[in-house]
């Protein structure tokens, strides 16, 4: 055997060997312990022979509810989860649990169910997914998301839900976005601060993500959701049918319902051959499908009074479900309906909008902000005016004649749609590839903030009148290097974040003791310590 002849055989073995060795080390990511932190861990799983490698992360996704709930952010949640599991190790952290959760792992949905008495119990297995406890029952601090994830060794988070249920009391650590519905054409002083502490921030539509992007000094992107439907054809009800879909828990109206009402009266006051039916969903129903005992009597709905309307404007042919429906049932409905009419005054994203014309029905809508991003096959109605909405922002009133002659000319088949809808967007894979790269690619940001809170850390800090208002509630937050004047105070030029149980509104007396908080009331965060 010469020379060149051993060298190859030798080239044989060791590629032999070295190919034994991958599939050795080859170690499916459901395999991984749930416990990571507490045993031997694998940061780096050989998921090819050609020697490419990638890292697989603990993503820590945070969410109102558990994945079993009713709810679009637990639906978004869910859907990308098992996209991500693919590929990487998913954990689940829900905030707006009924009590406070033990601050564990928990392996399974069961073992962290056993701790509640009227939460409704899971109905699937979800084994793709470890969950984590969180000590809270309605927000949740950025600080225990920076202790959490030192604890369990999380490599990332994705927030899916209002960025009002966040406090910033610290910059996230680890690798963050947060992806939510923005409804308003500007953002306020709170949403700008709070958003600065991610590292990225995931916009539902362009139009909000091109506003955010002139506010932050952040990486901001629009992502839409994953829409998913039911492509099965169905046949169109007998009679034009007018289909008005969605939650209505809402008394200030932001979906538009009494608009839908006035504008299908005046259409159907001319043709009468036609009929309206609403599938809106009461907000005792969604209250109650959490729970594993029916809701009290005495608990009062909220939202518009649908029946009274529809007896004021003497509107006879309709039909009304408010009741919750499966999502084939719901497509379903979509599928048989000759039009979707969804008048919001104002929008984030527009599940149904989007739903309806995936399915073929074309949709009426209002041309204001993600309205207008997402109305293709349909027609977005003009708006009468702009009016301030809850203290947040502006909100359009849509025009009842505009919607009635949407109405009218989708009848008559007066309008004819350029272009048909393209649902690869949308897509689960082509959805959580973008989120999945886009986390990836983001940073921590390690600026210093001051805050002074009710909680176990300073409370004898806090001044008595912010102690006896709420415990573990309150929080000051001041975006500024140096806030102090020379006499220790916090200058009145100075903008205050003060947050409590409120979300939105914080009373006055509260907002001014914590102005007269003097240095050694505070305590500086330094994000990178």
């Amino acid at each position: 055997m010469d020379m060149v002849q051993r060298v190859r055989l030798l080239a044989v073995y060791l590629f032999a060997f070295m190919t034994n060795f991958v599939k050795m080390t080859t170690v499916p990511s459901n395999k991984l312990s749930k416990h990571r932190g507490q045993e031997t861990k694998l940061d780096f799983l050989t998921i090819r022979t050609s020697q490419q490698y990638i890292t697989t992360m603990w993503i820590c996704i945070i969410v109102a509810s558990f994945p079993w709930d009713f709810g679009a952010y637990q639906q978004q949640a869910l859907l990308l989860s098992h996209e991500l599991a693919k590929q990487h190790d998913v954990q689940w952290m829900s905030f707006a649990n009924p009590e406070p959760m033990r601050e564990e792992i928990y392996s399974s949905a069961e073992e962290m169910y056993s701790q509640f008495h009227t939460v409704k119990q899971p109905t699937k297995k979800y084994p793709h997914l470890t969950f984590v406890g969180l000590n809270t029952t309605n927000y949740v601090r950025i600080s225990q998301l920076n202790r959490l994830s030192a604890n369990y060794n999380t490599d990332a988070y994705i927030f899916i839900g209002d960025v009002v249920k966040v406090i910033r009391d610290e910059n996230m650590r680890i690798p963050s976005i947060i992806w939510f519905p923005h409804h308003y054409q500007s953002l306020t002083p709170h949403e700008e601060f709070t958003l600065g502490a991610f590292g990225g921030v995931a916009s539902l539509s362009p139009s909000s993500a091109s506003m955010i992007t002139k506010y932050l000094n952040r990486p901001v992107r629009h992502i839409p959701h994953i829409v998913t439907v039911d492509a099965t054809p169905e046949i169109k009800f007998k009679t034009w049918t007018v289909l008005m879909q969605g939650g209505n828990y809402d008394t200030n109206d932001r979906k538009g319902w009494n608009i839908g009402l006035q504008a299908f009266q005046k259409f159907n006051r001319k043709y009468p051959n036609t009929h309206l039916y609403l599938h809106a969903i009461n907000s005792k129903e969604i209250a109650e499908i959490r729970r594993s005992i029916k809701a009290p009597l005495t608990l009062q709905t909220t939202g518009i009074p649908l029946k009274t309307l529809l007896k004021m404007y003497n509107i006879t042919n309709y039909t009304l479900d408010d009741k919750i429906r499966s999502v084939t049932k719901k497509d379903k409905l979509k599928k048989q309906s000759h039009v979707c009419l969804h008048p919001s005054r104002v929008e984030g994203f527009g599940m149904v909008v989007l739903e309806c014309q995936m399915l073929g029905t074309p949709v009426i809508t209002t041309n204001f902000t993600a309205m207008a991003d997402f109305t293709k096959y349909g027609i977005a109605t003009s708006y009468e005016q702009l009016e301030f909405f809850n203290g947040q922002g502006f909100v359009a009133t849509p025009s009842v004649n505009a919607v009635a002659k949407a109405l009218e000319d989708i009848y008559l088949n007066k309008v004819w749609f350029l272009q048909s809808f393209d649902p690869k967007p949308y897509s689960a894979e082509v959805v959580s590839k973008q989120i999945l790269n886009f986390l990836l690619g983001t940073t921590t940001y390690n600026d210093g903030i001051w805050t002074a809170m009710n909680t176990e850390m300073v409370p004898e800090m806090v001044p008595d009148i912010i102690q006896s208002f709420d415990e573990n509630v309150i929080v000051a937050i001041i975006g500024q290097q140096h806030p102090f004047d020379t006499n220790g105070f916090i200058k009145s030029d100075i903008p205050m974040f003060v947050r409590t149980h409120h979300l939105h509104n914080t009373p006055k007396n509260i907002q001014l003791s914590v102005h007269s908080l003097q240095i050694e009331n505070l305590r500086r965060i330094h994000d990178n310590a």
